[in-house]
């Protein structure tokens, strides 16, 4: 998506702002955020994840979808479902790690 198509997408910020973002020349504020969350129909929160730029399957239309439908699913349990969860994405982790 152009920069241009972007803001028009958007609807918000200036084709000189979503420039200076998408070029890293000063971050972005939270409306800012919103405005591309929007273009892109994604939920604001996916813009906010550290790292996620360096997981190209989470990046692709299918893996925002499992991740939107895992975070989704993580709000909707108990406190202590979401320990369990949290346990088995640690361990997930860890296996990984030490099978690199």
């Amino acid at each position: 998506m152009s920069t241009n198509q972007l803001t028009a997408a958007a609807g918000g910020p200036v084709v000189k702002t979503t420039y200076n973002i998408l070029n890293k020349r000063h971050p972005p504020n939270l409306e800012n955020w919103a405005f591309i969350a929007k273009a892109l129909d994604i939920p604001l929160w996916v813009l906010l994840i550290p790292g996620l730029d360096r997981h190209e399957d989470l990046l692709k239309a299918d893996g925002l979808k499992r991740l939107v439908r895992l975070v989704e699913s993580y709000m909707a349990c108990s406190p202590e479902k979401r320990s369990e969860v949290e346990l088995v994405a640690q361990a997930g982790a860890v296996v990984n790690r030490v099978t690199k």
